[in-house]
Order: structure tokens, then sequence, then C-alpha cells
């Protein structure tokens, strides 16, 4: 029982991250169009400015959320080395790239931080003040989450990669074991 239990959270996990790139690419796809609008629409707006500011934001949201499907692909790799048999001869190579996940976590974190303030200063003057406040609150309030990711992003795939974990292992039949203890 507790090793189906395993091997269910195990799916699970490795599931659950290759949704998450492709809700990634899907959120890329979508801020290149929406940034194909923005830049075709600033042709007949009346202001300029705001669409800049937006067409900047939407610039580095699109950019995020690529760094973002690119860590969750690199996360589902090397989850499925440590946890699926066939796919260990992977675990060697990625041993050496196990803080890949947590550097484009941190990278992903910068263009957030950017992408919030970008359009701060393509406001009115006279709404600087308060939209940089509400930028400044809505970055801090969400740093603290992102730092608890990135230690989990710098932990997780070095635990991975150096213990043995394999949950789908191949299963060896009597006539195996005979076998090799003939052997």
């Amino acid at each position: 029982m507790k090793n189906k239990t395993a091997k269910i959270f195990s799916a699970g996990f490795i599931a659950y991250l290759l949704l998450q790139v492709a809700n990634g690419l899907a959120n890329t796809y979508y801020a290149v169009f929406g940034c194909i609008q923005l830049a075709q629409s600033m042709s007949s707006a009346p202001d300029v400015s705001a669409i800049q500011g937006d067409l900047l934001t939407m610039v580095f949201s699109g950019v995020t959320v690529l760094l973002s499907a690119l860590t969750y692909a690199l996360l589902a790799v090397i989850a499925g080395s440590a946890l699926i048999e066939k796919c260990g001869t992977l675990k060697g190579k990625l041993r050496k790239m196990w803080f890949v996940p947590g550097a484009l976590y941190v990278l992903q974190t910068l263009m957030f931080i950017i992408s919030r303030f970008a359009d701060v200063f393509t406001q009115p003057s006279e709404y600087l003040i308060t939209v940089l406040t509400s930028a400044a609150i809505d970055v801090g309030q969400a740093l603290v989450f992102r730092v608890v990711i990135a230690i989990l992003y710098f932990t997780l795939p070095r635990i991975l990669l150096e213990n043995d974990l394999f949950v789908f292992k191949k299963e060896t039949t009597q006539t195996q074991v005979a076998t090799t203890d003939a052997e």
C-alpha cells in the first residue's frame, strides 16, 4: 500500500509540473498576441503613454510566464529522473544543474518586480505617488511568498537528485532473481 501511495503522489506531482508548463506556454502565447494588439492600437490611441506602459508591463509579464514554464519544465525533468528508474540515467547530468530552477525563479521574480513598476512612470504625475505606493505594497506582499518558493526551488532539485527515490522501478520476477543468483 505504501508503494502505491508513493506512485500516485509521484505521478500526480509530475503531472502537476507538466500542466504548469502547458499553462505557462499558453499564457506566453496570450501575452505575445496581447502585445501585438497593443502595439497595433497605439497609432489610434488618444493617450499613447498609457498604452506604452501597458505594453511594457505585458512584455515583462510574458517573459515572466515563459521563465515560469521553463522552470516547471526543468523541475519535471528532474523529478522524472529522480522518481522513474528508466529516466535515472539523466541524474548525472542534472546533478550539475540543481541550482538552475532556483536561478530561473529568482530571474522570474526580478521580472515580476520590473513588470509591476514598469508602467508607474507612464501614469499622470498627479497619480504617481498613489500608483507607486500600490506597486510597492503589491511587490512587498508577493516577495514574502516568493522567497519561500525560491528556497524550495533551490532545495527540492538537490534533494531529488542526491537520493535514490525511484518509485517507478522495473519489477523483478522470480526468474530474473534466480538468474541473477545463479551468475
